[in-house]
Parts: C-alpha cells; structure tokens; sequence
C-alpha cells in the first residue's frame, strides 16, 4: 500500500514535469548532494552528468565504472518512476539494495526531481536537435561563408554524405546539429561550434582553429624590434577593439590605418580585413609599412597542394576568388568538422562528435598549422606571424 502511494504521488508531481529544467538538473545540479553516509554539498559540485556522463552512458573513472542511465537501460533493469526516486534521494536499488557508495544521495524539491526524472525518460531516447537518420543539419554564424560551406557540403552528399547521412545548411536560427561560427546558444544544450577564432561566450562545446584576436594581436607584438608602436587596420569588429584595447594595455601605443604609413611603420590587419585592397593602396600611395597579420593568410603552413585544393575547389564550384585568407579559415573550418563527423561513426550523437574533436592530434588541413585538441584544449593551433612582404601580392 505504501509502494502504491509513493508511485500514485511520483506519477502526479511528474505530470508536467519540464524535461529540459530536467537536463538541467542533470547537467549542473540542484539542491545539495550528500556522500560518504553525511557530507553534503551543493549539488552543483558533483552533478549527475558528472559521472553518468552528457549522455547517460557513464564515463569510467580507474576501477569506478559509472550505471547507464539512459532509459532503455534504466528500463531492461526494471526501474520506474518511483524506483528511480528512491535511487536518487535514498541510493536505494529497485530492491532496495545499497547502491555503491561513490553515488551521492540528493536533497532536492519534488518538482526539480519530477524534472529530472522526465529528462531521464528522455535520454538516449530522442535524437539530438538537427539529426535525422538521413540528415544532419548544420547552421553558420558567418553568413559570408555559408556559399563556400554549402558547396563543400554538396561534394561530401555527391560522394554519399556522412555513413549515409547528407549534410544540409541552414540558418542560425534554425534547429541545427551544429554550428560553423557563431556561438552554440544554450549550453545546455551542448551543440557542438567550430570556428577560426572565439566570439561571443563560448561554450564547453566550442572549439576554435586560432586563438582569439586579442591573443593573437600580442603574439605579433613579439616579431616586433624597436618602438612600441603600430598602427591597426581592423573591421570594427568588437574583437578587433578588444585586441587593440589589449596592445594599449601593454604599453603599445597605438594609431589608426589613416595616419599610416612611412617605411619603417609597423601595421597590424585586425580582423576580417582584405590584405590585397590595403596592398592596391599601399601601391598607389607608394608606401612601404611593414605589415603583420593577426588573421590567416597564406603562411609556410600553408603546403602547395593544400592551396591547390582549394583554388581547384573555388573553380569548381565557382567561387570568387575575393579575399583569400577568409577561404582558407572558412575552408579549413569545413574540412576539421567533416573529419570529426567521421571519427564520430555512425551512431552520432552530439557528444561524440564533441569527444572526436577532442582526440585530434595534429590534424593536417593543408591550409592551417596541424590542429590538435583534447578535453582542455579548445583552440587547436598556436597561430603563426606572417608579413605582406610585397605591396602587390597578399
């Protein structure tokens, strides 16, 4: 009578219960966690997903091998509702049975445990946002990128997609798997975002090919012997204020492009800036500065046969052959998340895709240093120095 009570009371908090307040509680915590039979602490420090792992599986720690908690395990070990109730606030199993004692038992409200038990119900169950079992849907934060992008992926579905999956583009404000640029929104919900450079609030599931402007605007400062002065040609772009805000806090005194430029001058290109235009009007002001890239260019790392891959695929596909150091970012972005869609396999979810860009190891694009990332390592190349060494040729 009692077990039927608890299940009649579980059943009725549950109805309505919000799932993604659910993910939350799973993700980050709610309420306090006790350990060991007495500690407690906040929730927060020793959340579900801590040890269950972002999709139910268990991450393996040593000797210590985390339960499945996705639903279809949860199920085939006959838990319910109620069970699962009991498991969470007592470490109780189904029968009652001590559950190990590294799982901490948790303090929190009926309505933040009838979520998480929704969201429980959930995992492993609904496909990620954006995934189908015959499209995965990707989004771009850089509308100016999006034609390249779409015709890359128009060569992987031609070839027969990604094991079977074709790839689609869409609008940043559309539901999507992924997302080339831009920022991942909720990090709740983990989409995976690749990038050339961080902007925005990155999330946990964020990776960039370079570092930020800001870094990279200092890492030329170190090619630089005599006056701690440059001038900056940058997009007024936030990033681009923020990189000279940086060299400003350095010591570095710094001048705009229309104050440029005498031979000996050293001029930083900030941001999305085409260096062929500055290059033209360089040459009909017959200046001669000294010009450093915080941006890709077309550096050593650049192999011969990766830049003819990609003029070849320009050509192909009839891209316009504008501002070159825009193409190998947007390009190289393309080929590194193609290559993580690979590693992933077949049974892609947003997680493995996260877990495949962290085992790259150095990752040759042809175009871009070789990239490497892992589980604290999110930028996947330290960049490079580059001069204009000719007015005329970028």
């Amino acid at each position: 009578m009692r077990w039927a009570l608890a299940s009649l009371l579980v059943c009725v908090s549950a109805f309505g219960a919000d799932w993604k307040r659910g993910r939350h509680i799973y993700l980050h915590g709610a309420g306090t966690a006790i350990v060991n039979g007495s500690a407690e602490l906040p929730a927060a420090s020793l959340p579900c997903g801590s040890c269950h792992g972002p999709d139910g599986r268990g991450v393996s720690e040593g000797t210590i091998v985390p339960a499945d908690v996705r639903w279809k395990a949860l199920s085939r070990r006959y838990y319910d509702d109620a069970t699962l109730r009991r498991a969470v606030t007592a470490g109780l199993d189904r029968m009652e049975n001590r559950l190990s004692p590294v799982m901490p038992r948790y303090r929190m409200d009926d309505a933040d445990l009838a979520d998480l038990i929704a969201y429980l119900r959930r995992l492993g169950e609904a496909p990620d946002p954006g995934l189908s079992a015959s499209e995965i849907a990707v989004a771009t934060g850089a509308p100016a990128h999006a034609p390249l992008i779409r015709a890359y992926f128009d060569d992987i579905n031609r070839a027969g997609g990604i094991y079977g999956r074709t790839l689609r583009l869409v609008e940043a404000d559309e539901e999507a798997f992924a997302m080339l640029s831009g920022t991942g929104g909720d990090p709740d919900e983990r989409m995976p975002v690749l990038a050339p450079f961080p902007s925005g609030a990155p999330s946990s599931a964020s990776f960039f090919l370079y570092a930020d402007l800001p870094t990279q605007a200092l890492a030329l400062t170190k090619a630089i012997d005599g006056p701690r002065e440059v001038y900056v040609a940058h997009d007024h772009s936030e990033e681009a204020r923020a990189a000279a805000e940086a060299l400003s806090r350095e010591g570095w005194t710094v001048r705009e492009l229309d104050d440029c430029c005498k031979p000996d001058d050293i001029l930083f290109l900030l941001g999305r800036v085409d260096p062929s235009a500055l290059a033209r009007r360089f040459e009909k002001l017959q200046q001669r500065p000294r010009v450093l890239f915080a941006t890709p260019s077309v550096p050593a790392d650049v192999t011969p046969e990766g830049l003819e891959e990609l003029q070849a695929f320009a050509t192909r596909h009839g891209l316009p052959r504008t501002n070159l150091p825009a193409q190998i970012a947007s390009y190289a972005t393309v080929k590194v998340f193609v290559e993580g869609l690979k590693r992933a396999g077949r049974e892609l979810t947003r997680e493995k895709l996260i877990a495949a860009l962290e085992q790259l190891y150095r990752f040759p694009t042809g175009l871009t240093p070789p990239v490497t990332f892992n589980r604290n390592r999110r930028v996947g190349s330290d960049g490079y120095v580059v001069a204009l060494s000719s007015p005329a040729t970028p």
